[in-house]
Order: C-alpha cells, then structure tokens, then sequence
C-alpha cells in the first residue's frame, strides 16, 4: 500500500493590537479551515489588560495548538510581521490581522497551487472590501513571468495607476507565503530600505516595499477558486495614519499633504534601489523612468481632484 503524502505544515499569524472586539472573527474563520496541519498563534502586540489572552483561551477546544504570544512592549505592526516570520515553523505562512478573516478553503486551496508552482514565492487569493462590497476580477499574466523585471514592472505600474491589481483586489501581502522567502523579503526590506525623514516612523504601504522584494525573489501565482477570499473590513480602527492631508486645521492639513507627496517619493525611490540591487543600472535606469512618469500621473491627479472640488464648491448644485 502507498504511504499518503505528508501535506505541509502552515503557520498561520494572527497579528492583533487594541481590537478584543473583532478577534474572535478572525479566530473563527481560521477554526473553520479545512486544511490541516496548522500551527496558529495569536501575536499581541501589548494591547493593555488580559481580554485578548481570555479570547484565544476560549478557542483553545476549536483551534488545537493555539498559542498566544504577547510582546512585552508595542513594537508596531512592521516588526510584528517580521517576528511572525521568524517564529513560524511551516513551511507556509499566512498572516490574518484581527480585523479580516478568511474562508474555510483559503489555505487548502492557496497551498494546492503552491504545490503545483514550486517556483513561485507566493499565492494570491481573492480579495472582497467589505466596506465597499468589491471585489477582484483580474491578474495580470506578468506575475507569472519568468521576467523578475517584467514582474516589477507591472507590479509598480498596478499599484501606482490604481488599477485592480493588489491593494483593491488580489490579498497580496495577505496570501500564503513560502516562509524562508518572505522572511527574506520582509527582513531585507526592513534593514536596508527605511523611510527617509519626514516619513521615517510611517509604517503604511509597507507591504509595497515587502511585496516588490518578494516578486524580484519568484513568481506569484493566482488563486482563482472565487470562494477562496480574504474579507477585509475597512472601516475599523487602524494603528498607524497614512499621510496625505488628513491632520486638523489648514496649516497642518498641507503639512500633511506634502508629507504625503514626500512618502511617495520614498517609496518609489526606494524600489528603485531594491530593482538597482538586484539588477544594476541596466535595470535600474528604465524602473527610474517608470517611476518618475507615475509620480508625474499621481500629482497632476491629485491637482486635478482639488480643483474638481473647488470648482463643485463654487458652482450653484
């Protein structure tokens, strides 16, 4: 008789920090994984009090092996995905925040086609906004090229148009990952690319920096089972603010704006320096011109929606 094929293990994190009220969704929907074998913990990143910790007691009977980890104190949510990384013992990881969840076949049918492509880092499932009730439709084919660059390519050019491509459709940074290659990716992200000042303590739109560096590392293959999704529910509370004209006041409201403008610039500034490290100049001096003409899209945009707004204000409705 033939022995039955030993699946792999999955490590999935569930990163929490302030939210006991919306844990217990998340720890519901992975309770109803059908895949198995699992490694779960709960990673707390010093929410004050013990409610969290009661919490994942309470799923100790539906979720065999949860663990509960409590950092002593807050490090924030960056250094959290980098701990999650390092502790995990499969061979997949997947990382929840507490306030999404995911549908019983998210790590069975994201760990199929893993094992189908062995050459690709990561998968992407669908993704459904649930303050929006959107969800994805497309892939672009590219992010199965064997082109490191041409997946760069068309990765800046989704995420920096706003076309479907990650942020409002596929959940990237949210998939199931080889281990060994996202750890890399995150740690080498954190370590060499930080933010420059006045963005340097920013910890939004990480994962731009995160995902380039895990496509430069293999390929990204699509989930395409529509029941397979990520349910992220976007009016909750975050951690972190993201620059761009949300501060009190009309000073500030600019200062904030400009902020913003400046940590786009960090970003695209930044993968330009992640495609120079992994392809020199060659590489390098076409991303440049990518990124500059994106920059240049993104403002006359952005003018174009204030004066749209000004105009509206003025005329009669």
């Amino acid at each position: 008789m033939r022995a039955a094929k030993v699946k792999p293990l999955v490590t999935i994190a569930v990163l929490t920090y302030k939210r006991p009220h919306l844990l217990p969704r998340a720890l519901g929907s992975v309770a109803r994984q059908t895949y198995k074998p699992l490694e779960v913990y709960v990673v707390d990143d010093a929410t004050p009090g013990t409610e969290n910790e009661e919490i994942v007691r309470s799923f100790k009977k539906k979720i065999p092996g949860l663990v509960y980890i409590k950092r002593p104190q807050h490090v924030g949510c960056n250094k959290n995905y980098l701990f999650c990384t390092e502790q995990a013992k499969g061979e997949f990881i997947l990382w929840l925040c507490d306030d999404d969840e995911i549908s019983p076949t998210f790590v069975e049918a994201s760990v199929e086609v893993l094992l189908e492509h062995p050459e690709a880092s990561f998968s992407a499932a669908y993704q459904e906004l649930a303050l929006y009730e959107k969800e994805c439709t497309t892939f672009p084919e590219s992010y199965m090229d064997d082109s490191w660059f041409r997946r760069a390519l068309i990765f800046t050019i989704t995420n920096g148009c706003g076309q479907e491509g990650w942020m409002r459709g596929l959940s990237w940074e949210y998939g199931v990952h080889r281990t060994e290659a996202w750890h890399e990716a995150i740690k080498r992200s954190l370590e060499k690319f930080p933010y420059w000042w006045p963005n340097r303590d920013v910890e939004a739109a990480s994962d731009c920096l995160f995902l380039l560096e895990a496509l430069l590392i293999g390929k990204v293959v699509p989930v395409t089972d529509k029941k397979t999704i990520l349910t992220t529910y976007c009016n909750t509370e975050k951690e972190y603010t993201f620059p761009g004209g949300n501060a009190p006041g009309f000073i500030a409201n600019q200062m904030d704006k400009l902020r913003g403008a400046i940590f786009w610039v960090n970003i695209y500034w930044i993968n330009t320096k992640q495609v120079y490290l992994r392809g020199g100049l060659l590489y390098a001096i076409p991303f440049a011109a990518l990124c500059c003409t994106i920059l240049g899209y993104k403002l006359a945009l952005s003018l174009f929606q204030q004066l749209d707004r000004r105009v509206r204000a003025i005329l009669p409705s």
